[in-house]
């Protein structure tokens, strides 16, 4: 079949490769969840045609404020997407987001710290960590703003040089943004100093608690200014999910299996 076909092409390519003593280019760090159902990329060296490209929706006039999370390990009520939102194969159109640094699409979590690894069982579970430890409410509430048009809303919430509780010189800015259709996920950090020793998580995790993506995950990570990780349950970014996508590392949409 096809499939086949494009795998042995690419095989004798890269014994051509070999032979001639030619070094295969370098691809961008992508890692996935035990089950291969989410793949993270970024934007650290090395890069490919699959990392995602730095990008900020500056939300800090037009937002809404989240003043219910302004207050020490608050989690807020429902915030609505503005879209359905597709994650680990459930349907979604809220978030909770809490003072400490994660966002759940389930309610009743709280906003327990520091970060612990993933996957875990206990809640918080189905959520998103930009930076998930015990942080500091910051002088600038967290805003919200849904930006686009239908097929393609992005929910965008922004953290605004939120510290770190008791470190000094550790106020941070970061956002997550949402994207319809296409169910991926960015995290963006503009300024994230370090944390000292603290505990902290960078990462995604299923409803269950039994799965997820510990990008990045200790005490006193750290993580460079104008990083962006992008979640996807495709990994090439094409917009074809894996599951129908002929060439998953080719981010060219329009190689992916024919309709059955």
């Amino acid at each position: 079949n096809r499939l086949l076909v494009t795998r042995c092409l690419i095989l004798a390519l890269l014994v051509v490769a070999a032979l001639a003593g030619l070094e295969a280019p370098a691809s961008a760090r992508r890692v996935s969840d035990a089950a291969m159902l989410y793949f993270a990329s970024d934007n650290l060296a090395p890069t490919d045609a699959t990392s995602p490209s730095w990008a900020w929706d500056d939300i800090s006039v037009s937002g809404t404020a989240l003043t219910a999370i302004s207050c020490d390990d608050c989690i807020s009520p429902a915030v609505p997407l503005g879209f359905t939102f597709t994650f680990y194969g459930a349907a979604y159109t809220q978030i909770y987001a809490a003072s400490n640094g994660f966002i759940t699409l389930l309610a009743g979590s709280g906003a327990p710290y520091p970060g612990v690894a993933i996957p875990t069982a206990t809640v918080p579970n189905a959520y998103v960590a930009p930076y998930w430890t015990d942080l500091i409410v910051g002088a600038i509430p967290v805003r919200y703003q849904t930006l686009g048009a239908a097929p393609d809303r992005r929910f965008v919430i922004t953290y605004d040089q939120w510290g770190c509780y008791a470190v000094a010189g550790s106020l941070r800015t970061f956002q997550v943004v949402f994207f319809e259709t296409t169910n991926m996920i960015e995290v963006r950090y503009q300024t994230n100093p370090s944390c000292s020793t603290r505990m902290a998580t960078a990462g995604i995790e299923n409803t269950a608690g039994t799965d997820g993506i510990a990008w990045s995950v200790g005490a006193g990570i750290v993580i460079a200014d104008l990083t962006v990780v992008r979640y996807s349950a495709d990994r090439d970014g094409d917009g074809i999910p894996d599951l129908t996508d002929l060439c998953p590392d080719d981010p060219v949409a329009a190689h992916q299996d024919p309709a059955v």
